[in-house]
């Protein structure tokens, strides 16, 4: 039997666990999945057609995550790969973008009219950040443990 959509979903989730590096893309609230899936739907290799297979779902779902944490670079963390922030390369990456920026801007500073672009890598990285309910809520618990 062809595995439908719904079904490719379901094994995604459980394939995606099961992947190598999923400790950097994985998140459990119901908008960051959707998040996820998003980037999944949005791939150019997305199928196309039902998976035949849950072993097909799964080989499918172990090739995006190494793309995803070894190619694709989040505009969130300054355009590097999860990866390179995870391994702390993404410091020497943004540092040297920043210098090729100030390069540019005194080797034509007509084609600037305000300063560059912020290469500095972000200390904290959310997909959605805590409300204050619940790091209130957070802080009561570790007050009561």
């Amino acid at each position: 039997m062809p595995i439908t959509a719904r079904h490719a979903h379901s094994n995604a989730r459980g394939a995606l666990r099961r992947a190598r590096g999923t400790q950097i893309l994985l998140t459990p609230e119901g908008e960051q999945r959707q998040s996820l899936f998003r980037t999944v739907r949005y791939r150019p290799n997305y199928p196309n057609r039902p998976f035949c297979s849950k072993e097909e779902a799964c080989q499918w779902v172990s090739s995006f995550v190494d793309w995803y944490n070894h190619q694709h670079r989040h505009s969130g963390i300054k355009f590097v790969t999860p990866q390179q922030r995870h391994s702390g390369e993404a410091v020497e990456i943004c540092r040297q973008r920043n210098h090729v920026y100030e390069q540019a801007r005194l080797a034509n500073p007509k084609r600037w009219s305000r300063s560059i672009r912020c290469w500095k890598q972000p200390e904290l990285v959310w997909i959605n950040p805590p409300t204050d309910d619940l790091v209130a809520q957070t802080a009561k618990l570790a007050l009561a443990a």
